[in-house]
């Protein structure tokens, strides 16, 4: 019951594909919870206790992983050994680089505005629509597998999930 050996799209009875259904996901996930949570073995042995919490963490772990976009894409080209280190890769394209450079500016701009909540949303909205296509740029690199193209639209879009979380954090 306990095997830490299985990949997160196993331990979930999925297939290791980018598009899975979440509402799926969630469902197994709280069957498994309720197999294998460390209160039904409060009664056992110290080591059985020790495999559950471990194991329920693991299962945490995997559904944490898989029910997020990015983390599902990052996951799935670890398991096709694909490593991904954002910070040795330098292979940016100049474009894409010049308009990260000017959302942070603008980013950096809205705050001396006074009702910068539309520019958050205009900001917002370009930064989902390139997220977006990163997305789709994966999958369809994915599914050709091309590894190293898919790799290059993760890493990218790994920089603007950072900018997203930025914005939100300017909005809140």
């Amino acid at each position: 019951m306990f095997d830490l050996t299985r990949n997160y799209f196993e331990l979930f009875s999925l297939e290791p594909v980018f598009e899975i259904d979440t509402a799926l996901l969630s469902q197994r996930y709280r069957d498994i919870q309720h197999q294998v949570h460390p209160d039904r073995f409060a009664g056992k042995n110290d080591q059985d206790q020790r495999l559950a919490l471990q194991f329920t963490s693991y299962v945490n772990e995997a559904f944490q992983c898989l029910k997020q976009p990015l983390e599902r894409a990052k996951y799935l080209l670890t398991l096709k050994g694909v490593e991904i280190n954002l910070d040795t890769q330098s292979h940016f394209d100049s474009a894409f680089l010049m308009t990260q450079i000017e959302w942070r500016e603008e980013m950096e701009n809205l705050s001396k505005q006074k009702k910068p909540e539309a520019a958050i949303r205009q900001l917002q909205a370009q930064v989902n629509r390139k997220i977006n296509e990163l997305s789709a740029a994966f999958v369809s690199a994915y599914q050709q597998g091309n590894d190293k193209q898919a790799m290059d639209a993760v890493v990218k879009w790994q920089f603007l999930a950072r900018l997203q979380h930025d914005i939100d954090a300017l909005e809140d």
